[in-house]
């Protein structure tokens, strides 16, 4: 979605007059800094915790950095540099400014393990240059302009010249134009901003900058209209924020002749944000995702919110705080905040959908996911969802795991199969004969439908194609009737006889009350009772601890992630299944809500407050 021309972007670029730093202006109004101090001295432990932690650092020597880290190293001259902004304090400045002087010295910033696939410029490369620039924006006052020219001589060693190579001729795999990955806006907007600050140092600044521009412009051409991006909200919100810093510098050094806020796909993008957020202030998690904001995700929300002036989006900003400069610049203090009036959100795009009861801390909320697997960073998960009642997780996703490029973590053709936490079996989905989900562009899943009605949300996935060579069938509907009350039915057809299981990873402890599975977690629960496949000729419930042990690649020391889960499979093969669960959180351990009555071949479930469900073809209706 676009009415950006990118040519005429990069002609005015390439003509504007540009207004070079004038200070601390980078990301930060300078006219707004003891605004800035005062809201931070009022923000709880902020600042005593951001000396806590830079005391720490001058006991480190800044000197002491490595290619292996540099990334994580310049993160650390931004932080003394945010003391030395909110302190005063010349030691904080500068330690910042030698460990600074560290960094350009070094070879290459090129992250050993991505030197493999890696002609010239990697992301933690343009991480390290972005940090660098903020650092040196808020250590203005005291860079003298010979060091600024000695900075602006290693910023092109190590990035400037490397970028220009790699995207003067779209050389590297993320620079393609059809390329959909967060790496592409990462190193785009990452060098972008770095540029803003360097400018005037630079005669090919205005060329690099168009190239910058046209990169993030090139991703969010591709958002669709809902908004969404198919690897997951956190990957998408760290890096669209990288873009929107450079949107934010950019802004201000042409004087306002670029302005990308106006791009389209910003004032929709955060309502995927929004509605894949839990009202506990968790996120629903997916693919290579954590189910927590970080620093650069909450002033990612926080500066569309103020962006776009959007109140909702202000709120979701407000459920994620976070004791940085650049999340207090960006939740201005003078805007409203509204709860979002949306209960229910499909994206198409990238396979996921969400329903809850209300917005309330304690209110229920059902993510599902089902999509294309051949996307960054997912997993093998069609049809998995997550469940939030009473402020805890109570169906949840492994999500993120340690990553380990070296053994085969990012090896999507084959070794990355091997990571429990990224396939089926580590999900809320089926296994067929102890097989999960296939990867692969001709194997994908997506959700056909949400619907709602008086009192109840039903959406239904799709994803027979997951399972190549296993079955013709697999369609899966959740229905929710609120405010606790989920239905979830899966009609599946074989190639010849299978076994089938039923996972469920559940959060918290689970125990067995009869047939009845109960879930608690630090006071919430939920009842899981099975109805189909019915027991006469035998029903088997299988508590799964599994613990895998590997080298992380950043720590480099051994990770030991588990998932854990209940399954649940008739004894018998089948050329057919029917599963059908009721779900009820605060549920009786009995089961007692539900009466589930055979009718002939069909079957009816009537519910406690009288809602009668009934097959409808593969999915379900309401009488």
């Amino acid at each position: 979605m676009t009415h950006f021309n990118i040519e005429e972007i990069k002609e005015t670029i390439a003509t504007c007059e540009l207004s070079f730093r004038q200070g601390r202006d980078l990301l930060i109004d300078p006219q707004g800094i003891d605004s800035l101090r005062a809201r931070a001295a009022d923000s709880g432990d902020m600042l005593p915790d951001l000396k806590q932690q830079c005391q720490a650092l001058l006991e480190k020597s800044p000197e002491a950095v490595s290619t292996f880290e540099s990334c994580g190293e310049s993160l650390e001259a931004e932080r003394m540099a945010a003391a030395y902004l909110f302190f005063e304090d010349t030691a904080y400045s500068e330690w910042a400014k030698k460990r600074i002087t560290a960094l350009i010295e070094l070879d290459t910033w090129l992250y050993p393990v991505h030197a493999s696939h890696i002609q010239h410029t990697d992301h933690t490369m343009t991480n390290t240059g972005s940090y660098i620039a903020r650092a040196h924006s808020l250590l203005a006052d005291v860079y003298s302009e010979d060091e600024n020219k000695t900075l602006a001589e290693g910023l092109r060693k190590n990035l400037f010249q490397p970028y220009l190579e790699s995207t003067r001729e779209r050389l590297e795999w993320w620079t393609k134009e059809q390329h959909e990955s967060n790496w592409k806006i990462m190193c785009h907007g990452e060098t972008g901003l770095m540029i803003c600050e360097f400018a005037e140092y630079w005669s090919e600044s205005r060329e690099a900058l168009g190239l910058a521009v046209e990169g993030v412009i090139e991703i969010f051409d591709m958002v669709p209209p809902e908004g969404d991006w198919p690897e997951g909200v956190c990957y998408w919100l760290a890096t669209v924020n990288m873009g929107l810093r450079l949107a934010e510098a950019l802004k201000r050094l042409t004087n306002g002749a670029v302005d990308l806020f106006e791009h389209p796909a910003l004032k929709v993008t955060g309502d995927f944000v929004m509605m894949l957020a839990t009202s506990a202030g968790r996120v629903f998690n997916v693919n290579d995702n954590h189910d927590y904001f970080m620093n650069m995700h909450s002033e990612g929300i926080a500066t569309l919110a103020s962006g776009m002036e959007r109140e909702d989006w202000m709120y979701i900003a407000r459920l994620f705080p976070t004791d940085t400069y650049l999340y207090l610049a960006a939740v201005n203090p003078e805007q409203t905040d509204k709860i979002p009036e949306r209960t229910t959100a499909l994206f198409p795009y990238s396979g996921m959908a969400t329903m809850r009861s209300g917005w309330n801390k304690t209110d229920t909320f059902i993510g599902v996911k089902c999509s294309a697997s051949d996307v960054p960073h997912s997993h093998l998960d069609a049809g998995t969802f997550c469940i939030e009642s009473g402020g805890q997780w109570l169906v949840r996703d492994e999500g993120y795991w340690p990553y380990a490029h070296a053994i085969g973590f990012f090896d999507n053709e084959d070794l990355r199969w091997n990571w429990d936490g990224l396939i089926s079996v580590g999900h809320s989905t089926l296994l067929f004969d102890g097989q999960g989900q296939t990867w692969g562009k001709d194997y994908p899943g997506h959700i056909e439908s949400l619907t709602s009605g008086d009192g109840w949300d039903m959406i239904i996935t799709e994803a027979t194609k997951t399972y190549p060579g296993l079955i013709t069938k697999f369609i899966r509907t959740f229905l929710f009737v609120h405010p606790g009350t989920i239905i979830i039915r899966d009609v599946v057809q074989c190639e010849g006889e299978r076994h089938a299981e039923w996972l469920l990873h559940y959060a918290g402890e689970i125990r067995s009350e009869g047939l009845v599975s109960v879930i608690e977690n630090n006071g919430a629960s939920m009842t899981i009772v099975p109805f189909l496949p019915d027991r006469e000729n035998g029903w088997r419930c299988n508590d799964v601890l599994s613990t895998s042990t590997y080298m992380e690649e950043i720590s480099q020391m051994d990770k030991s992630p588990t998932i854990r889960y209940r399954g649940f499979s008739p004894f018998r093969k089948a050329d057919s299944f029917e599963f059908l669960f009721g779900l009820q959180i605060d549920g009786k351990t009995d089961g007692s809500e539900f009466d589930f009555e055979t009718e002939g071949d069909s079957w009816v479930l009537k519910l406690n407050d009288q809602s009668v469900i009934r097959p409808d073809g593969d999915s379900l209706k309401m009488d």
